[in-house]
């Protein structure tokens, strides 16, 4: 039977000695360059503990603390969201609806987002030339083409790297993770920045428990330490190095109440469960499954997460755009309304950036299937919350939406106006692990009218 055990400072197993920090026994950074021994003779601290009455450390000159990415993955269709273009042919059936900034309009398959856009901005005049899925979405998380050299890491893994050393001591939750899709990993950041993965925020964290005893998980510990150890003097020493490491995170994880609470949705209100979870269809209740992943990303970033990325897919809209549009934005509307009212009413809204963004967007000229094919010569994304001017509308397409008539900005623009927003560097250079020099925005600057 599984247990959510405390493990004495002075345990002659696994101990560590007198607790002499006053953080539980080990600060973040010790739990992770330590022994396994270190590692589990600390589980008797919980993230509540720690972060009882603390806020979040802030980096210098930032204007937001944490970030949620709504990856909108197939390539979202900019027509039937963010530039309608009611008044060309190109613009398709479903039209426009005024938002609550006078002169901006967006598709009319989203009034409940149209109410919030004095705190939503839109890049209109997005130019990124991938149109191939893969390409675009390495580039539009890196801010770099793919090539065979080097794996640069995400946007996620650089916001852990820059804020590792800012978090709260003691705090043991990873800094990214990554709810309904893979994302981006760290590249050559390491394992200490990869996202940790939920595949189902409702049911959020497979194999937390185990069937024996406390006293059976110390000893089998206590082997797993000795045998790497091992291994470790003879060969594979970077390998164990970097396994030692995900295995003390997974144990921190499982052991922790905070992890426990951090992950559980099922608590929430009702009317905040069903504000999120539902949506109507043609008259008809369903669930919203991003809705839900949008309700764990802000319970994450209550418990201190600094980066969280959600996903709604389904956007390769080759036919019926207009049907296929309709079901995503339904989704959207409900889940992106909820999300910026629910962080306002929180207070968390001020210092928490939201980026709506896919690879690329849609052909404006519809296909003789009813659909639109790749685009990424002239196609839209979003910001909300905090970090950004909100209320606007940066650059703007042609009649037609064929190409941007001005103010045309890149993948690189979007990442450094992100971390901007963080207090992060722009500047700064990252090196490879053969020591090559990897700009953390190469070719790109924030984007002026949003962060200034």
């Amino acid at each position: 039977m599984s247990e959510y055990f405390e493990v004495s400072a002075n345990n002659p197993v696994l101990g560590t000695g007198p607790d002499e920090t006053g953080l539980c026994g080990v600060s973040r950074r010790q739990f992770v360059q330590g022994s396994m021994a270190a590692a589990i003779g600390s589980l008797a601290c919980t993230w509540s503990d720690v972060l009882a009455g603390e806020k979040l450390p802030q980096l210098a000159g930032a204007r937001a603390d944490q970030v949620i990415v709504m990856w909108m993955g197939g390539g979202p269709t900019q027509m039937e969201t963010w530039d309608p273009k009611p008044e060309n042919a190109n613009g398709g059936e479903l039209g426009a609806i005024a938002t609550a900034v006078d002169g901006i309009q967006i598709g009319s398959t989203l009034p409940r987002i149209a109410k919030e856009f004095k705190d939503v901005s839109l890049i209109r005049s997005m130019a990124t030339g991938e149109g191939n899925h893969d390409r675009g979405t390495y580039l539009m998380h890196t801010g770099y083409t793919p090539t065979g050299t080097v794996k640069h890491p995400g946007v996620g893994s650089i916001v852990s790297n820059e804020t590792f050393d800012h978090q709260p001591a003691g705090f043991d939750l990873p800094s990214f993770i990554s709810v309904r899709t893979p994302s981006r990993g760290a590249g050559f950041l390491g394992v200490d920045h990869e996202p940790l993965i939920v595949s189902d925020p409702r049911n959020p964290i497979a194999n937390m428990r185990y069937d024996y005893s406390k006293d059976r998980f110390y000893e089998r510990v206590k082997l797993l330490d000795q045998l790497e150890k091992r291994f470790a003097a003879t060969k594979g020493k970077d390998e164990v190095a970097a396994h030692d490491k995900i295995y003390k995170r997974t144990i921190r994880l499982i052991h922790s109440k905070r992890t426990q609470e951090a992950f559980d949705i099922t608590k929430e209100p009702q009317s905040v469960l069903d504000d999120y979870g539902k949506v109507m269809v043609d008259g008809a209740e369903m669930a919203n499954g991003f809705g839900t992943s949008a309700l764990m990303a802000r319970k994450l970033l209550e418990a201190g997460v600094r980066f969280v990325e959600i996903s709604l897919g389904g956007w390769d809209m080759h036919g019926q755009v207009a049907m296929n549009a309709t079901r995503n934005n339904t989704m959207l509307d409900g889940a992106f309304s909820a999300l910026v009212r629910d962080l306002r009413s929180r207070g968390m809204l001020e210092r928490t950036l939201i980026v709506w963004m896919g690879e690329f967007g849609r052909t404006p000229r519809i296909n003789n299937g009813a659909g639109r094919d790749h685009w990424a010569r002239s196609w839209s994304i979003a910001m909300a919350g905090g970090g950004i001017n909100g209320g606007l509308a940066i650059g703007k397409t042609s009649k037609d939406g064929m190409d941007v008539e001005n103010d045309p900005h890149s993948a690189p623009d979007v990442l450094a106006t992100i971390y901007k927003s963080l207090g992060i560097d722009t500047n700064k250079v990252n090196y490879s692990s053969r020591g090559r020099p990897i700009p953390l925005v190469r070719g790109g600057a924030p984007i002026d009218q949003l962060v200034v």
